[in-house]
């Protein structure tokens, strides 16, 4: 039996999980990406053993830290040097060497793993929609959209404007969705955001089954997720480890 570490490693946080073979196990430990080190990476995971390090990276500063870090064998899902699963998946894609590795795993998930056509909706600091089709009975990727996210949009208010203040977000998912008829400015920022954060979403994956014309499957991912897993789209669900299961298909 092979034991792998996977390293979903994106702009915010860097989660660590481990797999036997082609099935993940155990629970998800988590480091902010702007605290990662060696030391730190070794002091997370300290009791877990593994064979091998497989990293899907959006963070190039963060692969030297990775390669200091481990001493087995270590591997990078990249579009640029696909597997076969990978070349299959990317055949219409006119170009792979712009394609971040975390759209090319969650892609690799829906092609294996859901009904087609999906979208792959992953909700972060920035926020990828990619659609996987059968195309001559094939799974491919043919294209997609990235769109800021909700952080994103909370700092660019404060930093583009002479008197708006920041409104930082809680680590928490919100409990609630705010009132449209905020009393304050902070609230009103919040609100705005939220609120537009959902229409945005809610807007692209309109227009995503528009072309399609269908109603495609979509799996959301990523922090954000839950804030929009209410939105009016049939078949719709959240998969946390979407972006792991793409990695064990690309590489197994």
């Amino acid at each position: 039996m092979t034991t792998r570490l996977l390293i979903d490693n994106s702009n915010t946080r860097t989660k660590f999980a481990l797999a036997h073979n082609s099935e993940l196990c155990g629970n998800v430990r988590i480091l902010r990406t702007n605290d990662l080190s060696a030391p730190a990476i070794q002091n997370l995971l300290h009791d877990w053993e593994y064979d091998t390090a497989v990293v899907c990276s959006v963070v190039p500063e963060a692969m030297p830290i990775f390669r200091s870090t481990f001493s087995c064998p270590t591997c990078e899902i990249s579009a640029q040097f696909p597997t076969e699963f990978g070349k299959k998946l990317l055949r219409y894609y006119s170009h792979p060497e712009t394609l971040g590795a975390d759209r090319l795993a969650n892609a690799a998930a829906v092609a294996a793993y859901a009904p087609l056509p999906c979208i792959a909706a992953d909700l972060g600091t920035a926020c990828t929609f990619d659609a996987v089709i059968l195309r001559e009975g094939t799974p491919a990727l043919i294209g997609g959209v990235i769109a800021p996210g909700l952080r994103a949009l909370t700092t660019a208010l404060p930093t583009t404007t002479a008197q708006l203040p920041s409104i930082p977000l809680p680590n928490s998912t919100f409990a609630a969705f705010p009132n449209i008829f905020a009393t304050d400015t902070r609230q009103a920022m919040l609100s705005g955001c939220i609120l537009g954060f959902r229409g945005m979403v809610d807007g692209i994956l309109r227009s995503f089954g528009e072309q399609l014309n269908c109603s495609p499957a979509i799996i959301l991912s990523g922090g954000d997720a839950s804030l929009c897993a209410s939105l009016p789209h049939p078949a719709i669900s959240i998969d946390k480890l979407l972006t792991f299961k793409g990695m064990l298909r690309l590489i197994l």
